[in-house]
């Protein structure tokens, strides 16, 4: 399975096959974690990546993404701004505003690569 190209692991994936599934999280889910590291910071991107990981495997029955790629890397970006909009794991980020102080927004990383893709 995982030397099938993304495209057809998609399919798979659409179709109810739980490996390929499974090869697909193993062949994307660094450059997911990347993604959600890059929005949350270190340390809160396991949240992220787990509500990104169950939000593609609920939408992959729905539809087969035309680009797997940056379809995931939508879909972690997405989780990412949901946990930091909800206030996940935040005991380990500040949650008080200081001035001088350099927050984590989306919009500080604005013209930044994202995700590493």
């Amino acid at each position: 399975m995982r030397f099938q190209p993304d495209d057809r692991l998609a399919a798979l994936a659409h179709a109810g096959h739980e490996e390929a599934f499974e090869a697909i999280v193993t062949r994307h889910q660094a450059s997911m974690r990347r993604t959600c590291r890059r929005v949350l910071g270190d340390g809160d991107e396991d949240d992220a990546l787990q509500r990104a990981l169950m939000s593609a495997h609920q939408a992959v029955r729905r539809e087969v993404p035309r680009d797997l790629r940056p379809w995931l890397y939508r879909i972690a970006f997405n989780a990412a701004l949901a946990v930091l909009a909800s206030g996940v794991g935040t005991s380990r980020r500040s949650t008080s505003w200081s001035p001088g102080a350099r927050h984590r927004t989306p919009s500080s990383n604005a013209g930044t690569r994202c995700g590493g893709w």
